[in-house]
């Protein structure tokens, strides 16, 4: 089933209709939610929450008073336009946790637009949610069918909310098998593991103050004494704001006990991790490859010696190398001037001159390069296997090439607000990195590059080597290629 990693489900002490059956006057009332809480109990869900728009005067302040005239216990806000609220049964045998997240608004951060959820919670239950516009809109519920049909309870949902669900996507674990329905795979799991915000908890719904309500006639405002008037304005002032430091006080502490929380906290290392490194691609060093063959090998009668590209800085999705070329001049007559070598610069190179013997030309590139994505890297095994292979493949037409010896990035756990390292949470992998270093004649370089060995690139050589003292091997070449990366695992 979907829910086999769940590990149980608060019940509802009495149930409820649908939204389908509800009267209109009902519409604005809070309903009895459920939770949901996975295997290790590491985080809940809420079920059933009412999800409204807000639309009106007096923001939060008068949304939150309205929760209230609903009869709600409990709410969340999504950015200042919409207000979810229900209502929790008090159970002295079960304490509800701390972190409870709606399960309505993680599944709103899987569409930017128009969506339907439908995920199974038992053999005759399922869960059903509308997003619009990217936020959760009117009732998440659970629906149920003695028979266990769910595809018919699914089906008989969607056709009751919208004629024209065809053209929305249908995020769902229920087979459907339905050619009118678009459907996307969709699982409790994904919500269980979806990244939160500390805004995202569902909070206690507080009790409105008494001083708000407080309204005094205006006959009695008349004669009161001028003295009597400012000892109650002094005293309701002192009141107040001993009133907003302790709520201010709570929210900071429960803020802070958000900002603990081991997932999330890792998860922001790990995109940090992402956002300075380049996903393995054999395609990243294409444009480095094409500069490089745009060098001539002979400038103004003086011949290439050596020429190389490293890689400098990683950011925003882009990788800038440096390159430079250096050239010595031929023997004989007829060797160009720092003059008629500066007046013979190529297109996109820039001379620079060393000493009398020797001069260079010099470029910089800025490439595309996707940041490191920790789910979608191979595993070890994959390279032990692939990667290998293919070294070993081009063995006799390389002249070196090392042994994959695998070992964890190095990473500083996140600290909590009182200096303590936070421990990596079970659920996610820390990734592994392996040194690549790859010698051997130009042409045995690009084959293997073309065959798709992927690394995160960080620099290649090209040094000329003198033709007389090369043999007929296969290792022999006149362009000797170094080449070097770093592989990276996921386990």
């Amino acid at each position: 089933m979907a829910i086999a990693s769940l590990r149980h489900l608060w019940a509802k002490p009495h149930p409820e209709p649908s939204v389908a059956s509800s009267k209109v006057s009902d519409r604005f009332a809070a309903r009895t939610v459920q939770f949901l809480q996975n295997a290790n109990g590491s985080r809940t869900l809420v079920l059933g929450l009412n999800w409204r728009a807000i639309l009106i005067s007096g923001g939060a302040v008068t949304a939150l008073d309205r929760a209230r005239a609903a009869g709600a216990t409990h709410y969340c806000m999504v950015g200042a336009q919409t207000l979810a609220y229900g209502r929790v049964v008090s159970d002295k045998h079960q304490a509800i946790p701390e972190q409870v997240y709606p399960a309505a608004l993680l599944a709103s951060r899987l569409t930017s637009s128009e969506g339907f959820f439908a995920l199974t919670v038992s053999p005759t239950e399922v869960w059903v949610a509308v997003v619009r516009s990217g936020r959760p809109h009117g009732f998440d519920e659970l629906l149920t069918d003695t028979t266990g049909n769910l595809a018919v309870l699914v089906r008989d949902w969607l056709v009751g909310i919208r004629e024209q669900y065809n053209t929305s996507w249908v995020y769902t674990d229920v087979a459907l098998d339905l050619p009118d329905v678009k459907t996307q795979p969709c699982s409790w799991t994904r919500l269980m593991n979806a990244p939160v915000m500390a805004k995202d908890v569902l909070v206690v719904l507080p009790h409105s103050s008494w001083l708000a309500r407080l309204q005094i006639p205006t006959s009695v405002m008349r004669l009161a004494l001028g003295m009597t008037a400012l000892w109650l304005a002094n005293s309701a002032w002192e009141f107040w704001r001993t009133h907003l430091k302790a709520e201010a006080e709570l929210a900071l502490a429960a803020e802070q006990r958000q900002s603990d929380e081991p997932t999330m906290r890792w998860q922001h290392i790990f995109n940090g991790l992402g956002a300075s490194r380049v996903h393995p691609d054999s395609e990243t060093l294409a444009p480095v490859r094409q500069s490089l063959g745009k060098l001539p090998t002979h400038w103004e009668n003086w011949k290439l010696k050596a020429a190389q590209c490293k890689e400098i800085s990683v950011q925003k999705g882009q990788q800038t190398w440096n390159c430079s070329a250096s050239y010595v001049p031929h023997e004989g007559m007829g060797v160009a001037t720092n003059q008629q070598l500066n007046a013979a610069v190529p297109e996109g190179f820039k001379a620079k001159f060393v000493s009398l013997k020797l001069a260079a030309l010099e470029w910089s590139l800025v490439c595309d390069a996707p940041p490191l994505n920790v789910a979608k890297l191979p595993t070890r095994q994959h390279h032990v296997l692939e990667t290998s292979s293919l070294l070993q493949r081009y063995e006799a037409a390389i002249t070196s090439a090392p042994e994959l010896v695998f070992s964890p990035i190095k990473i500083a756990p996140p600290q909590t607000t009182h200096g303590t390292s936070i421990a990596l949470p079970t659920t996610l992998q820390l990734p592994s990195e392996a040194p690549l270093s790859l010698r051997g004649p130009l042409r045995s370089i690009d084959a293997i590059l073309a065959r798709g060995l992927s690394a995160q690139w960080r620099a290649i050589s090209l040094t000329y080597v003198d033709a007389k003292a090369l043999s007929s091997g296969l290792r022999d070449s006149v362009l000797e290629t170094q080449l070097e990366g770093v592989l990276y695992a996921k386990d």
